[in-house]
């Protein structure tokens, strides 16, 4: 049975995913801690889901991307994690059309094997504006708000960086965890990099890489 904090949080992300807003993030709470999480794909879900289903009242009410706005939680302890900008788009070309994953942008097997060349990748994250419309790509100041954050993690400390957050607000997140998805970064030209870094300037800049 879904307890009641689960329930009056669906209800809200279902009024909330409507209201018209340029700023909507993937968000999960913490009440018991007064704690929000910002998530971000590639910057660790996946392994931090099943630490924060520890607490009993943890809920991360659906996959869609609402407004906060409610005004009680202006205060509470925000946080997020982050991957380097090269790093996680490489991440995401590895994992969605290498490995099978090219569904999710409606691409067919024969256009995925084409765009095992970066260069034809590339052509399809800028052609079709995916940086603003698919979470994968979308810049990451998209995904919450950088000024407002009380603690941005990164990926390359995962383990350290957990340890801090525990010791901010006394959660007991295993810091042993490792850096999720810790794949080996394909060789590619400092050109590429620079392609890749220059579509990602925003970020770039806010996170100090």
């Amino acid at each position: 049975m879904q307890s009641i904090n689960n329930v009056l949080f669906q209800l809200e992300y279902r009024f909330a995913k409507r209201l018209p807003s340029s700023t909507k993030y993937h968000l999960a709470f913490l009440p018991e801690k007064s704690i929000k999480w910002f998530i971000n794909p590639k910057g660790g879900p996946t392994f931090l889901t099943p630490e924060m289903t520890k607490y009993n009242s943890f809920v991360l009410p659906e996959q869609h991307r609402v407004c906060e706005w409610n005004p009680e939680r202006s205060d509470w302890y925000s946080f997020a994690f982050v991957r380097h900008p090269v790093q996680r788009f490489l991440r995401c070309w590895q994992s969605k059309i290498f490995l099978s994953g090219y569904f999710v942008f409606n691409l067919s097997s024969e256009e995925a094997k084409a765009m095992q060349d970066l260069d034809a990748f590339f052509e399809l994250t800028e052609g079709k504006n995916l940086f603003r419309r698919d979470p994968h790509f979308s810049l990451k100041t998209a995904k919450f708000p950088p000024n407002e954050l009380s603690f941005a993690g990164r990926l390359k400390s995962f383990s350290s960086d957990l340890k801090r957050l525990n010791s901010r607000i006394g959660l007991h997140i295993n810091a042993s965890l490792p850096a999720p998805n810790k794949t080996e970064k394909p060789s590619i030209t400092s050109k590429k990099t620079s392609r890749i870094e220059d579509l990602h300037t925003t970020d770039m800049n806010t996170y100090g890489y």
